[in-house]
C-alpha cells in the first residue's frame, strides 16, 4: 500500500484514531517541505521532517476545534485553510474497518498558493478596469505552466481593451449614442 501511495502525486497524509499522524506520502513530504518557511510565519513550531507522530492540530491555531472536527468525521470533509501565505485545499475522510468502527482519518492536501495569488492577482487587475484603469498587468515571473499562459494571455488583451476605449472616446458624441 505504501509504494501504491508514494507513486502517486497526490498528497496523502493518514492519521491513526487518536489524530496522531502516522504516514505522509513522498508528494505531500515534498511539499511540506517546499512550504515550510511560509507555514512557519504562521506556525513558527511547524517543521516537515517531524511531522510523523505529530497530532493533526499542529497544523491549527485552534486546536479544540480541529479535534472536535475530526473526531466526529462521518464522511467526506472539504476545506480550504490558509496558513501565512501559504494555502491548501483540504479532503479529509475517515477510515472505517469492515464493523463501521473508526481506524483513523485521511487527508489529501492540495497546494493552492500559486492559484489563489492569480485569482487575486487577476481579480484586482479586474477590478482596476472596471474603473477605467487598463494600465495594469498581471506578472509573468515566477508563474508556470497555465498560470504564465494565463498571465500572457490576459495581458494581450489590455492593450486592445485601451485602444477600444480611446477609439470611443474620440468619436462624436452621436456617433456613440
Amino acid at each position: 500500500m505504501q509504494q501504491a501511495l508514494d507513486a502517486t502525486t497526490s498528497n496523502v497524509m493518514i492519521a491513526d484514531a487518536g489524530g496522531h499522524i502516522v504516514f505522509m506520502n513522498k508528494s505531500l513530504h515534498t511539499m511540506m517541505q517546499r512550504n515550510e518557511a511560509e507555514i512557519r510565519k504562521g506556525l513558527p513550531q511547524f517543521n516537515a521532517r517531524q511531522l510523523i507522530g505529530q497530532h493533526f492540530d499542529a497544523f491549527h491555531k485552534n486546536p479544540a476545534h480541529q479535534r472536535s472536527l475530526i473526531s466526529e468525521l462521518k464522511g467526506e470533509h472539504r476545506a480550504q485553510v490558509q496558513v501565512a501565505g501559504a494555502t491548501f485545499s483540504l479532503t479529509a475522510s475517515p477510515i472505517l474497518d469492515q464493523d463501521g468502527s473508526r481506524l483513523g482519518t485521511v487527508v489529501e492536501w492540495r497546494d493552492r498558493t500559486a492559484e489563489v495569488a492569480a485569482e487575486r492577482e487577476i481579480g484586482s487587475i479586474v477590478d482596476g478596469a472596471l474603473q477605467g484603469n487598463f494600465a495594469e498587468r498581471i506578472g509573468i515571473e515566477g508563474k508556470d505552466d497555465f498560470f504564465k499562459m494565463l498571465a500572457e494571455r490576459f495581458n494581450a488583451l489590455a492593450p486592445g481593451a485601451v485602444a477600444d476605449t480611446k477609439r470611443l472616446m474620440r468619436a462624436p458624441l452621436r456617433a456613440r449614442i
